[in-house]
Order: C-alpha cells, then structure tokens, then sequence
C-alpha cells in the first residue's frame, strides 16, 4: 500500500468512526447496549437508592471501578433527566460534585448525589460516566419514580448496604424522611422455588403468609431470621425496599447442603431428588459431576464456573429470593453472561450471539408487585427448547466457558 493510500485509509476510517461516535451519542437510552452490567469482569458496575426528605431527592450511588478511589481520580460523573426511556432530550447535564464522595472500607465508598427540588417525580435520572481519557463511556439509569420516604442508617450515615439486595446485618435503624413517621417491615420466612425453565409453561405468583411489624423512626429493628423483608412508610403504596437477610457466605454457595439446589437447572428430576435428599450428600454431588464430566480434572474446573455464575446471578440479580432462583439468574447461570442487554421503563432484553441469524433472544417484563420490585419474568417460549437442552449438554460434560 503506497503513502497516499495508506493516508486515505487513516481519513476515511477517522471520519467513519467520527460519524459512529455522533450517531452512538444521539441514541436515547433504551438502544444502549447495558451488558457491561452484568459482566463481573467488567470495568465499572453501578447500584443505587433513591429517597427524598423535606429537601428534594437523594441518590446514593455505588459505583464499582477498579478501586473505588479511581472513580474520582480517573472519572467525570453528570446525569441529566428524561421524562421516558426512548427520549432523546439530554438538556440540562449537570455534574456530581465530588465533595459528596464518602469513603468507606473495601467497595462499600458511595455518592450522596442531591437533585433539585424541581425535579419531577415522573422524571427518569441519566447518570453517565466518562473516563478523563475518553476511553470508556458508561450510562446507568435511575428511576425517580421507585423513590422511598425513608434511609436506613449506619449511624450518622446512610447504610452501605442499601445499594444491595440481601444484607448480613442482624439489625437496622431507619430513619423516616417524609410526614409518616411509623415504619413497617413486612417479612415472608417462604423458602421460593428456582425458576421454571425457558420453555416451561409460566406460573402466577401466589400471594404468601407474611406478617407486619411497626416501629418508629429511628428504632433499632432487629433482622434477626433468613428471609425476605420489605421495608416501607405507606406498604399499601408498594414503594419500599425489598432485601434478603442472608447467611454468613452468601452471595457464595458454600455449605454442602446448599451446593445441591442450585443444579436444578443442569439435572434431571431424578438426579435433582439424588443430590436432596441423599444420605450422603457429598458423595451425590461428586457423583453427579463425575458421571457426567467423566474426568475429574474436568470436574473441579467446571463445579467453578458454575458456583461462579451462582455467586455473581446472586450479586446481581437477588430481589425477595436469592438472585440463582430468578428467571434472568437462571438463563445467566446456563447461557453465561449476554452479549447485548437493552432496557427501558417495562421490560429488559438479552440478546446471546453475534451472528444476527442465530441469535437467542429473552425478554424480561418487569413485575411491579410490592415484593417483585426490580424484579423481571421472563416471557416464556417454546422456541427456546433446542438452545436450552444444548446449553445444558455443555455444562454437564464440563464444556461450558472453555
């Protein structure tokens, strides 16, 4: 390739990408791939918590990148405000004053972000995050409209924890922001079933025994029992926050009774009934790897990945059962992380596969019951049976991820 040439490669590539960068920054929300979302490996992850008090709204935001401390050294922080999903009104970009950075141990660091009083409930919350090099663009939604009148409070400060759905805590002091002053924690001792596969017929949710405590604002409220808890000022509203109080090791899967539940998805009903209720659970659990995998070496390497995809279905995707249980941590845990994930204010869309022809598609409708907040039900099909069963087959011969 002579010099001129070469030259009007480099120009012609230049302006291409030029008119990618213009077209990738007119897109509205919901047409932004959010995969990074749910890939561990990722550079930055996002949670948050929205409450408003006699000021106006509140976020706190949890940003995971690299070390916490980066994210103000490395990263420029704005958000702005739109009133759906597919708008592509980005007026008014303001950026997170960094004075509102509280540090804590570990990755529990996390943003106080005020907003202004004129903010309108309806309005949907567009934080974006730009390394200072340019490299990397991130953008995280935040519904104004899933607000609480309430924080749970570490102290002084607000809890690290509630940027999470399960907690270790054994108990909690919330502190009420809004004209009600009497808090209710709702609780369910309900152990929920796995979720169905892909191509099962849905179920309906079934309305569950729970019982209701009241405290005042700012009582230490004991979480003393494993299960699911929904706090709120005004339950009949459905606005609260649900959380799981979980064991010692959780989001992991550590303890030999616990190691079987999770194969419900890669087992038959005859193995699954095996590895439940086994005299020796131990001894069903290895069996059912080495029979399938037929190498031990294989084994060890697949029982980690797929504990690992347990423990991040966990992190991620926990609402009021344990994240492996749900419709979108059951198809990550069997097909892996997504290539492409879309959202808006109703539904969520996975897409696996680069080829457009042979993609597997999944859409996730969002629920909006009280102890369904956050949560998604996946819109079931057959069409889905082939993939499955072939997703299946690798995992139990320990070819999966390798």
């Amino acid at each position: 390739m002579n010099f001129a040439c070469y030259r009007f490669f480099i120009i012609a590539f230049f302006f291409l990408f030029l008119q990618e960068s213009v077209a990738l920054a007119q897109l509205p929300f919901n047409e932004y791939n959010q995969s990074y979302n749910y890939n561990p490996n990722a550079l930055t992850n996002f949670r948050h918590f929205v409450f408003r008090d006699e000021e106006g709204y509140k976020v706190i935001l949890n940003i995971k990148y690299r070390s916490q401390e980066n994210v103000v050294d490395e990263c420029r922080l704005t958000y702005f405000f739109v009133n759906s999903y597919n708008s592509l009104d980005k007026s008014g970009t303001t950026g997170v004053n960094y004075d509102n950075f509280k540090k804590r141990d570990g990755e529990n660091n996390y943003f106080i972000i005020p907003l202004s009083p004129k903010v309108d409930t309806k309005d949907i919350m567009i934080l974006k995050m730009a390394t200072n090099n340019g490299d990397f663009v991130f953008y995280h939604d935040i519904p104004l409209f899933d607000a609480v009148d309430f924080i749970p409070q570490d102290g002084e400060e607000p809890f690290w924890a509630v940027t999470a759905n399960y907690i270790p805590s054994t108990a909690l002091n919330v502190k009420a922001t809004g004209v009600e002053q009497k808090v209710t924690i709702r609780y369910w001792e309900h152990k929920f079933l796995p979720a169905l596969p892909p191509m099962s017929k849905a179920s309906s949710p079934k309305e569950l025994h729970y019982t209701d405590t009241s405290f005042n604002s700012g009582t230490i409220i004991p979480i003393d029992k494993t299960g699911t808890y929904f706090v709120s000022t005004k339950p009949e509203s459905k606005k609260g926050w649900v959380f799981r109080k979980e064991g010692t090791y959780f989001p992991e899967i550590k303890e030999m009774n616990e190691l079987g539940p999770p194969l419900r998805y890669i087992s038959t009903n005859e193995e699954y009934q095996d590895l439940l209720t086994h005299s020796d659970l131990r001894q069903a659990f290895e069996q059912f790897w080495l029979e399938n995998s037929r190498s031990p070496k294989r084994a060890r390497a697949t029982i980690k990945r797929y504990y690992g995809q347990v423990t991040n279905a966990n992190i991620l995707f926990t609402t009021y059962k344990q994240g492996w249980k749900t419709d979108r941590g059951m198809v990550y845990i069997v097909f892996g992380k997504p290539d492409q994930v879309y959202r808006d204010q109703s539904e969520e869309i996975w897409i696996y596969g680069k080829d457009e022809l042979e993609q597997v598609k999944f859409t996730f409708n969002k629920n909006q019951d009280f102890y369904h907040k956050g949560f998604y039900l996946l819109k079931r099909s057959k069409k889905y049976q082939d993939s499955w069963y072939r997703q299946v087959d690798l995992w139990r011969k320990g070819l999966k991820g390798i």
